[in-house]
């Protein structure tokens, strides 16, 4: 393997140095600029496979038959909890944050946005109803 990646290197006139550099900018592109352990990477490892299960459910037509509640409008929020859960964990919020675990600050930021997709979610009719009117409720949210 290694006489295959001095090949290449020879081949594309990189020094070991900056193939080093692009192989961690392509990891970094791939799966995140973090590398935790423990119990964040098997949150990160867990959270996408349920996504994808998810995202199998919604594209079946189980989906009309067992939840017949979630129309497409629903499905968007509930992909944006996802992603936006995972983008959160996955890239550091600040620049110093460090990248073998997830400051706790992180894990506040990611749950409190995600909580604010289930939010629009729980509420859906009631903010479709509303047409602009502000009520107690939103103002203290």
């Amino acid at each position: 393997m290694s006489e295959q990646n001095n090949s290449d290197q020879a081949n594309s006139g990189m020094s070991a140095e900056d193939q080093a550099k692009l192989d961690d900018m392509i990891a970094e592109a791939e799966t995140g600029s973090r590398s935790p352990s423990g119990f964040a990477y098997q949150v990160l490892w867990v959270v996408p496979m349920v996504w994808s299960i998810y995202q199998l459910y919604i594209s079946s037509p189980l989906v009309l038959e067992l939840t017949p509640w979630m129309n497409q409008n629903i499905v968007v929020k509930f992909h944006l909890a996802f992603s936006i859960f995972l983008a959160y964990l996955a890239y550091p919020a600040l620049k110093s944050s460090p990248r073998d675990r997830i400051p706790i600050q992180d894990w506040a930021w990611a749950v409190i946005a995600s909580l604010s997709c289930f939010y629009l979610i729980a509420f859906n009719d009631a903010l479709a109803d509303r047409h602009g009117e502000h009520g107690d409720r939103s103002e203290a949210v």
